[in-house]
């Protein structure tokens, strides 16, 4: 199991046995994977080596591997006031077959796993730890990813005029970027279909086509001529394309805006007499 160690070295794990001879077996066991174990020799004493990490450091120990029966404060009720600081701490518990009265509420508490004592195959034990810590790995990865994406979003959400629209052209999602250039609250346009920014001059043989090559599931790039909420005219370059869920199926159409005004209007200027005003 020793190319198992690059998932353990990094976890830091919390060891609570009061039982000597024991704690001092399964230390040995364990330190060959972790390089960070915390011990501790009752109940209170891990809780308060638990809470003085949360407190100092604002974080947690990744798993945490405890006795039920000790002095002080058992582990299902240390597990108990762990729970309380983060719900989803992963516990097991090592229980003797004299230990079956706390299991059930163990079980009530989200205790995640229960090894039975004596430890007699320590592969297996081992075994537990590995899944448990690649377990808090996979997650740590997914909240980085997470945070990375909430980061990523808000730039666009700033930055870029978009909408995203169900399948019958209603706005379902706009970006703060789009309703501040047009000047709409989100409330205002929410559940909307996008004719609330169309000009009265709109070509309707462009919003023809535009229909056409989207219900195909292709995607439309094109020209259209909007008013913002003031009824300042105003005109964007507009990719549509189909959006789809994890099983590919179309649920609506995403539209990226480029404002292209200041562009329309120099090229109405440059092919427009400025004596005649003529075309």
């Amino acid at each position: 199991m020793s190319k198992d160690i690059k998932f353990t070295k990094n976890i830091k794990l919390l060891y609570v046995e009061d039982d000597e001879d024991l704690r001092e077996a399964v230390i040995e066991i364990m330190k060959y994977y972790f390089n960070n174990i915390s011990v501790a020799k009752d109940g209170q004493e891990g809780f308060e080596l638990y809470k003085k990490q949360y407190d100092l450091k604002k974080q947690q120990f990744d798993i945490v591997v405890s006795d039920i029966k000790m002095p002080n404060m058992n582990g299902v009720e240390m597990c108990k006031k762990i729970k309380e600081i983060n719900e989803n701490q992963i516990v097991v518990l090592l229980t003797a077959h004299d230990s079956n009265e706390h299991l059930k509420e163990a079980i009530n508490v989200g205790v995640e796993r229960f090894v039975v004592k004596p430890i007699v195959d320590a592969n297996e034990f081992i075994s537990l730890l590995i899944k448990l810590s690649k377990k808090v790995l996979y997650e740590l990865e997914m909240k980085k990813k997470e945070f990375l994406l909430k980061q990523k979003s808000k730039i666009i959400d700033e930055n870029v005029l978009m909408t995203v629209s169900d399948l019958s052209g209603k706005i379902v999602e706009i970006s703060q970027a789009y309703l501040n250039f047009a000047g709409y609250t989100r409330d205002e346009v929410i559940g909307k279909n996008h004719s609330i920014f169309r000009n009265e001059d709109a070509n309707p043989e462009i919003i023809k086509n535009l229909w056409e090559t989207i219900l195909a599931d292709k995607e439309w790039v094109g020209e259209l001529k909007n008013n913002k909420y003031s009824g300042e005219e105003y005109w964007i370059s507009t990719r549509i394309s189909p959006l789809y869920n994890i099983k590919h199926k179309k649920i609506g159409y995403t539209a990226i805006v480029e404002d292209i005004t200041n562009t329309k209007r120099l090229e109405a200027l440059s092919i427009t007499d400025s004596l005649t005003n003529v075309h």
